[in-house]
């Protein structure tokens, strides 16, 4: 049976003057679209004169590898992966560029991600450390280390800095475990990434978190669609039930979406059996959502989803809570 909290909150709800959208000012500032907008404005960071002057290079680099005389094929090097076989590439010397790689190896390994915030802070440390390695082989070998250099400036690049999430910091750190092999020769100081500290990322308080803000999102898609299903509070409004639900859902899934980004990294099959049956049950309450966000179509608010993804998302939050210390 569906949980009847919402029914208690639908007492509460009010509707936003700037987008007509229902929310419960005791859980929320705004409405869904005011959250969105909100988010977007996190700053962005200037781009750095050392960034534009890279990008610059490696612009020049491109028109040289495709016009220029060269026996390596077209589109054959890929942040570090080349077609040629390893031997022909010819590595540099790691050790004059020594502390400039153990801060990018710092940055990339050793600096737990524990919140949204480190997230963004520990991406814009891997970004300029990229840029200073790069900036300092193509200072010292402009010919030999050219491509090296390009290769480490593009590491990671493609993804604004208020949209990372750690998968991207996952995937740089492939990058650059690659390009090390191929393009330095071996150094016995190098950071070896089977010791990197375990992170708290995958601890029960932080699924908790994510099961109570998950529980928080279905109710706001149950409220909204008892309203809509209510033909006297219907009636009140413009445009169709169906109509309203597509413009709500728009914004629903911009929500699940944000809270999906913040799941940690999936503890691996050795963790806790208990962490990892309360995490399917998180991951099905997720899915029963947004099978809701995606339905253009009006439901019900006996809909059998929203009773799986609520009782789903309790029984989540509850494991969770049970592991706590």
């Amino acid at each position: 049976m569906v949980d009847t909290s919402w029914s208690e909150r639908r007492q509460r709800m009010v509707k936003c003057k700037i987008h007509g959208l229902h929310y419960d000012p005791e859980m929320s500032t705004g409405c869904t679209r005011c959250l969105r907008e909100a988010a977007k404005a996190i700053p962005k960071r200037s781009p750095q004169l050392v960034l534009i002057l890279l990008c610059l290079l490696g612009m020049a680099f491109i028109l040289l590898y495709i016009f220029g005389p060269s026996s390596t094929p077209r589109n054959s090097v890929d942040l570090g992966v080349a077609s040629l076989p390893e031997a022909r590439i010819e590595k540099l010397d790691p050790e004059p560029f020594r502390r400039p790689i153990e801060n990018l190896e710092t940055a990339l390994f050793e600096t737990p991600i524990d919140a949204r915030e480190e997230l963004l802070v520990v991406s814009s440390d891997i970004s300029a450390a990229a840029s200073d390695l790069s900036a300092r082989i193509l200072d010292a070998e402009p010919t030999r280390g050219l491509e090296t250099a390009d290769l480490i400036a593009r590491m990671g690049q493609g993804v604004p800095l208020d949209q990372v999430a750690e998968t991207d910091i996952e995937r740089v750190r492939g990058q650059w475990l690659r390009l090390r092999k191929q393009r330095l020769e071996s150094a016995d100081w190098f950071f070896d990434p089977s010791q990197a500290p375990q992170t708290e990322s995958a601890s029960a308080a932080d699924y908790s978190e994510i099961a109570s803000s998950l529980r928080s999102v279905i109710d706001t898609g149950l409220i909204e669609a008892q309203t809509l299903n209510d033909p006297n509070l219907a009636s009140a409004e413009e445009g169709s039930a169906d109509e309203r639900w597509k413009t709500f859902t728009a914004d629903w899934s911009q929500q699940l979406a944000s809270l999906e980004s913040r799941l940690p990294t999936r503890p691996g099959a050795r963790a806790d059996g208990r962490l990892l049956l309360a995490i399917q049950d998180l991951e099905r309450a997720l899915s029963q959502t947004r099978a809701l966000v995606s339905d253009p179509n009006l439901p019900s608010v006996s809909d059998s989803r929203f009773e799986e993804a609520i009782a789903a998302s309790l029984r989540a939050q509850q494991a969770f809570d049970d592991l706590l210390p």
